[in-house]
C-alpha cells in the first residue's frame, strides 16, 4: 500500500486543485478495498487470527482514509490530515506484516535446509 500512502500525501498537497480524475481513483480504490474486505469477513485459517485481524485493521484504516478524501472533494471537509494518518497506520500494519511473514520464511527455510 506504500504506493497508495504516496499518493494520498500528495494528493493532499494538492486537494484544493483535485478534480473528476483524482476522483475517479478514489473511487476506484474503494471498490477494490471492499473487495478484500470482504474476502476477509471469512473466518481465518487455524493459527491465522492474528494476520487476519491486523489485515481487516489495515484495511478499514485505509478504506476510512480513502473515503474521507471523497467526502473532502464532496465538501463534507473531513482533515486531511487525519485520513492521511489512517493511511500512514494502514501503511505501518501491512509493513509489519510483511516483514513478520518474510523473517518466518526465512526462519523456515533455515530449518528445513
Amino acid at each position: 500500500m506504500t504506493d497508495m500512502l504516496t499518493w494520498l500525501r500528495e494528493l493532499a498537497s494538492r486537494m484544493d486543485t483535485a478534480g473528476a480524475e483524482e476522483e475517479a481513483v478514489l473511487r476506484d480504490a474503494v471498490d477494490r478495498l471492499k473487495g478484500l474486505a470482504a474476502a476477509y469477513e471469512a473466518p481465518p485459517p487455524a493459527g491465522g487470527g492474528p494476520v487476519h485481524g491486523l489485515m481487516c485493521e489495515a484495511v478499514t484504516l485505509q478504506m476510512a482514509a480513502v473515503n474521507g478524501f471523497l467526502d473532502h472533494l464532496e465538501g463534507r471537509g473531513d482533515d486531511l490530515m487525519t485520513c492521511v494518518q489512517q493511511a500512514e497506520e494502514a501503511d505501518d500494519i501491512l509493513s509489519a506484516l510483511e516483514d513478520a511473514i518474510i523473517q518466518s520464511q526465512e526462519w523456515t527455510g533455515q530449518v528445513t535446509a
